[in-house]
């Protein structure tokens, strides 16, 4: 006997129906100890084997069937699941059920719980001074008419606050909120709602990526190529680059001589630099026939197809020319360099300086990846625009000067507490650095030191142990070569709700494998566990008599109608 105890089961009344089942099993057992036993399980976020199905607490988080459970269920004839069929994996292999005759037991209509639950539409960037739409979800359950709040906020301070009325009853409300201010960086938006009462409620943190009004860009070349001519052609149809001689955000470098690191030089320091078919170094150029994508964490298999046109060539610097940083794009070359693995996407720091290099030349062939053979020619791929949304991002990591932290997602009791940071830029790459929290709340207070080491990435990642249910004041800080950095954090750890949104038992699911019985049937389990240990073996005689009187009757019939059928001609 199985029995699903996630919390969904808890609006089901098992009091009332789970007990008196397994009360009648009991008694079954007890009145007949030679002839019925069963074996009693539960599942959900484990199978675990249950002794007093009395003290049973239905509040696992998942609700898993237990495929392990096959090997036990191969030895019992008859197998009845206490479940509401709403199950985390309900894509089953087709030999799960064909061990055992199934059946589960018919369920009252649920009692819904009251909950709440937000979904957030938002942009994941935008330009500065430009309104950003913020679109919320409100999605739940109350017993009486409830007000809801949605608050929109930013550093601790309101920006604005909407109030959505639901009456009793499950609810789904909409609305909008608009941020007319942000400034270039990042910028992170808190939104809360909860309702009338208090509890639940739920909390979002939005990091919003915002651009400059436009981003100035230079390009530095001798001579001129295909590669540069497409990228100027890319450049000139972005409306968020335009071009500047002279102090620009960005320097494109396709030639590295003298004047390029007179240029590289008078850059401010939240400037950039991007080398395309160069590299600041003594470069060494490989020619091959042949190239293997071996890494493109930047790129969706969509995006960038393994059936890429062949570049001119491919660029390497000598080791210890700068430090490299993530890699974005790489290649093994098994004609020329066999042992190693060639970068062609990546950024680096290079005297002191972010910089993205594109080592390789030709790329103006990869605007024009053929589509042919897999996308009918229905799609293009441009390398060069995913060229310039990389060269954003980098900008974008030069314009943030504070730390920020926030949550990476909403958080449930007993999840990992799951943190976002964002380093300020004047942090240089693979620094080690010893991040301290404080994390307090009215009646809790606990301090931790992380270590990180920055990866050169716009967000780091840290996860620290989970947090009882309730609301928390996060702060971190650190500090580097006498500066010091902190920042300020509001953490909401909420009730997970996945498992309430259940409205009635998912029989179309359960009938599939299983045959439906009440909990009053107490005839029905007599059959299951006494029909088949009480079979009689029963026999009888029947007796065959012989009459020759009888076949000479049937033998006379048979000739005369032959005879019959041989004058009237009928053979």
């Amino acid at each position: 006997m199985l029995i699903d105890v996630s919390a969904s089961m808890s609006l089901f009344e098992p009091q009332k129906t789970v007990l008196p089942m397994l009360a009648s099993l009991k008694s079954l057992e007890n009145d007949n100890p030679d002839l019925v036993s069963f074996s009693l399980y539960s599942f959900g976020d484990s199978l675990r084997e249950i002794d007093d199905y009395y003290n049973l607490e239905f509040s696992d988080r998942k609700s898993h069937y237990p495929l392990p459970f096959n090997h036990q269920g191969n030895r019992s004839e008859h197998t009845i699941i206490i479940s509401d069929g709403h199950w985390t994996n309900h894509r089953l292999p087709p030999e799960t059920f064909s061990h055992s005759t199934f059946h589960y037991l018919e369920l009252p209509k649920a009692t819904p719980s009251p909950y709440l639950e937000m979904n957030i539409f938002a942009p994941q960037s935008a330009s500065a001074n430009t309104p950003v739409q913020i679109e919320v979800q409100l999605i739940g359950y109350s017993d009486d008419y409830t007000e809801n709040t949605v608050t929109l906020s930013k550093n601790n301070a309101i920006l604005k606050q909407e109030v959505l009325e639901s009456d009793s009853g499950r609810f789904s409300l909409n609305t909008r909120l608009t941020v007319t201010e942000s400034k270039p960086g990042m910028n992170l938006y808190t939104i809360e709602a909860k309702n009338s009462s208090g509890d639940p409620k739920a909390t979002h943190t939005i990091p919003l990526k915002v651009y400059p009004d436009y981003i100035s860009y230079s390009i530095h070349t001798q001579t001129p190529s295909l590669d540069v001519r497409f990228l100027s052609q890319n450049l000139l149809e972005n409306d968020l680059f335009r071009r500047k001689n002279s102090d620009p955000d960005v320097l494109f470098i396709t030639e590295w001589d003298d004047e390029a690191q007179t240029l590289l030089n008078r850059l401010s320091d939240r400037s950039i630099a991007v080398f395309i078919s160069s590299l600041p170094c003594k470069q060494k150029r490989l020619t091959c026939p042949h190239f293997n994508l071996v890494s493109q964490p930047y790129f969706n298999a969509k995006d960038f197809l393994h059936n890429l046109p062949n570049p001119d060539y491919f660029i390497t610097c000598p080791n210890g020319t700068f430090s490299g940083e993530d890699v974005f794009l790489a290649v093994s070359l098994p004609e020329c360099s066999p042992d190693e693995t060639v970068p062609i996407l990546s950024t680096a720091r290079f005297q002191n300086r972010r910089i993205l290099l594109c080592a390789v030349s030709g790329i103006w062939k990869w605007d024009f990846l053929p589509m042919a053979i897999e996308r009918d020619e229905q799609e293009k791929f441009l390398f060069s625009s995913k060229l310039l949304d990389r060269t954003k991002e980098l900008l974008l990591t030069n314009l943030s000067d504070s730390l920020f932290i926030y949550p990476s997602g909403e958080l449930s009791e007993n999840d990992s507490l799951r943190l976002k940071a964002v380093l300020p830029s004047q942090i240089p790459v693979f620094s080690p650095l010893r991040m301290s929290f404080s994390i307090t709340s009215k009646d809790f207070g606990m301090d931790t030191t992380v270590s990180v080491v920055s990866s050169g990435a716009l967000e780091e990642s840290i996860v620290l142990p989970p947090l009882a249910k309730g609301s928390y004041e996060l702060t971190c800080s650190l500090s580097y070569e006498k500066t010091f950095f902190t920042a300020k954090t509001s953490v909401s750890v909420n009730t997970d709700f996945s498992e309430f949104r259940v409205t009635d038992q998912n029989t179309s699911f359960l009938q599939q494998f299983a045959f439906p019985m009440s909990k009053d049937d107490d005839t029905f389990l007599r059959f299951i566990f006494e029909g088949a240990d009480t079979e009689k073996l029963i026999t009888q005689r029947i007796e065959i008599n012989r009459s020759w009187l009888l076949f000479a009757l049937i033998f006379f019939l048979m000739f005369t109608e032959w005879i019959i059928r041989r004058r009237l001609k009928l053979d």
